[in-house]
């Protein structure tokens, strides 16, 4: 059964999202939830030291891949899922040619896309339940907003715990025109913005969810991001922990609206908002 769309984000009698959210997905066995954890630790490990997911060891690679024969053999959907996009985002990721994050990731998400779409194999058809716009309206919309203006005080909060002569890296932009770099901040939010969310909020909550529960599943998948963030824009402890604690934000707000659009938006704005100041920054 599909999870159902919820119409709005409040609840008439105050629940919790863990009590409000229908339509748990199925949790998966012993195996299942020790490859999730695994997989999801790794993927964070070799994040915070690829520079965008350049450098990929193909040793990491060759480990994912096993990791996933292992869940096939373990019958886990969502372990089967989770390794497979890490697998694919690591190969995209040795190729070279996709250049730096999100784009492996974009190719990794594409590539899982069409296999989940054309292969008969009940392991993958079994999952995917997470794949649904959600909540829409005035609530939804003032969560997003609210949400995505959080990193307006992020980079200046991050400046004040890292020390006020703390850099953040530059939006690393070629073409520094005013003309095209609005069109470039943009068509790079809404890119980033989407492939993140499809894998983290995505395909990663949905498997923890299934394997540790949705609490513990909100607090990994923040993790994993804040890691993998860590070496990027924001760098340092503090940027870890600013960018874990805004990935946990967006996967509540997945599960309240009961999709992925508010986070998506959100993203979106957060993205615009910190290129922008990056751009000013940097010029």
């Amino acid at each position: 059964m599909g999870r159902p769309e919820r119409s709005s984000l409040a609840d008439e009698r105050g629940r919790t999202p863990v009590e409000r959210l229908a339509g748990e997905p199925e949790p998966t066995g012993r195996a299942g939830t020790a490859i999730v954890v695994l997989t999801l630790a790794g993927f964070a490990a070799v994040g915070v030291g690829a520079d965008g997911f350049t450098r990929v060891p193909w040793q990491a690679v060759a480990a994912a891949g096993v990791l996933h024969l292992l869940a096939r053999r373990a019958g886990s959907p969502p372990a089967v899922h989770t390794t497979l996009l890490v697998v694919l985002a690591g190969l995209a990721a040795l190729t070279r040619g996709f250049g730096a994050h999100p784009f492996p990731l974009v190719g990794a998400l594409c590539a899982y896309a069409f296999l989940v779409a054309t292969t008969p194999s009940p392991l993958l058809r079994a999952a995917g339940d997470w794949l649904h716009s959600g909540a829409s309206g005035p609530a939804a919309g003032r969560a997003a907003l609210a949400v995505g203006l959080l990193p307006v005080a992020g980079v200046p909060l991050w400046r004040l715990l890292e020390g006020w002569d703390a850099a953040p890296a530059g939006p690393g932009f070629d073409d520094p025109s005013p003309w095209v770099l609005p069109l470039v901040i943009a068509f790079v939010s809404l890119v980033n913005a989407g492939a993140e969310e499809l894998a983290f909020r995505g395909v990663f909550l949905d498997a923890a969810w299934s394997a540790v529960g949705l609490p513990a599943a909100l607090a990994l998948q923040a993790v994993v991001f804040g890691l993998v963030h860590g070496g990027s824009v924001l760098g340092g402890v503090w940027g870890i922990v600013l960018s874990g604690a805004y990935g946990y934000l967006l996967g509540v707000l997945r599960v309240r609206a009961g999709g992925l659009a508010a986070p998506w938006a959100a993203h979106v704005l957060a993205n615009v908002a910190l290129f922008t100041w990056l751009a000013v920054w940097a010029a």
